[in-house]
């Protein structure tokens, strides 16, 4: 019996949908910083691929901003501050929640953005930070 060897990709993307399944959310993206200095989703599990293949996000203002230039975790609660990922979302969403971005941070730098939820508004995000940032730390060292 021949090793199947896994694609780069299929890694990352397992490691996404484990991240889903273990903080029970309907989304889980994680976005890369790309050549062109842009945010797009390098690995997804909870929408279609094919919907969210040429996504990319301005990350100049807003939340995504925030998140990549502070190095911070950030909530966000209105489907406005996601730009064009809030069409996509709509299904996965109902009234009275929020997304969670988390940075993802390499030795020196924040490398790109780790995305989940929904999560009810009520529920507290901030105390499982470490949490967070681990979850985000097994996307940076396969990036």
């Amino acid at each position: 019996m021949e090793n199947a060897q896994l694609s780069f990709e299929s890694i990352l993307n397992a490691t996404v949908r484990m991240l889903r399944t273990t903080w029970k959310v309907k989304v889980c993206l994680f976005f890369q910083l790309d050549d062109q200095k842009g945010l797009r989703i390098r690995a997804t599990d909870g929408l279609p691929a094919k919907d969210t293949a040429q996504l990319t996000v301005d990350f100049a203002k807003g939340p995504f901003s925030t998140c990549f230039s502070r190095n911070k975790i950030i909530e966000v609660d209105s489907m406005a501050m996601l730009g064009g990922l809030s069409t996509l979302l709509k299904k996965q969403t109902k009234p009275g929640e929020k997304f969670v971005l988390v940075p993802v941070s390499g030795e020196t730098r924040v490398l790109g953005i780790l995305f989940l939820g929904p999560f009810p508004k009520k529920v507290k995000i901030l105390p499982r930070e470490a949490e967070l940032r681990s979850a985000g730390a097994l996307c940076a060292v396969l990036s």
